[in-house]
């Protein structure tokens, strides 16, 4: 009989690519191997990209690549399969909300997708990188900045909104707002 049970079995599944062996040349190709674990994240990134597309007409929707020092951005419509690895991806879009008179106005829109573990050293670090990228600073208009996060454990969301509220919601600006992309295994699929 078979040795497996059809799940995913993420050690196994790192030592079965140690042992793979890639001639060396005198270019270096970039190989890119993602687990199912990142493939799901992926996915709920893609979701929320298209739910936020899809629900703002105008939503000039770009990826932020900012630099080392953090004083200038680059800005793109497309992920980068390097950037796609990291544990936080920025990006911007406007959206439009509705005046109390039936008119609308944009107001911009900068999002942190965090794909890290859930600790409160991670949070502190989220909060730093708001601090230091000075994500408030980067706009002509009002503003929101929305923080997504990808629960692992069940616990997580209440440990975010937890250290949430100290940490971030402590600092002057109040226009921020936690989101939580699906994670497929901690919710039922319909």
């Amino acid at each position: 009989p078979p040795d497996y049970d059809n799940i995913y079995d993420f050690n196994k599944a790192q030592e079965t690519i140690s042992k793979l062996t890639i001639p060396r040349r005198k270019l270096p190709i970039m190989l890119y191997l993602a687990d199912t674990g990142r493939l799901e994240k992926w996915h709920a990134l893609s979701s929320e990209i298209e739910i936020i597309k899809t629900s703002n007409k105008n939503h000039n929707f770009h990826i932020i690549y900012p630099s080392i020092g953090g004083s200038s951005w680059d800005m793109k419509p497309i992920i980068t399969p390097s950037y796609l690895f990291s544990d936080y991806i920025l990006s911007t879009y406007t959206k439009d909300l509705e005046d109390e008179d039936g008119g609308t106005r944009k107001i911009d829109v900068k999002a942190i997708f965090s794909f890290d573990e859930i600790t409160d050293d991670s949070m502190l670090y989220l909060a730093d990188m708001v601090n230091k990228l000075q994500l408030e600073a980067h706009t002509q208009r009002k503003q929101e900045i929305h923080i997504y996060f990808y629960p692992e454990k069940s616990e997580d969301r209440e440990r975010i909104s937890s250290c949430f509220n100290k940490i971030i919601i402590a600092s002057k600006e109040k226009n921020y707002k936690i989101k939580f992309l699906e994670n497929r295994r901690l919710s039922p699929v319909i």
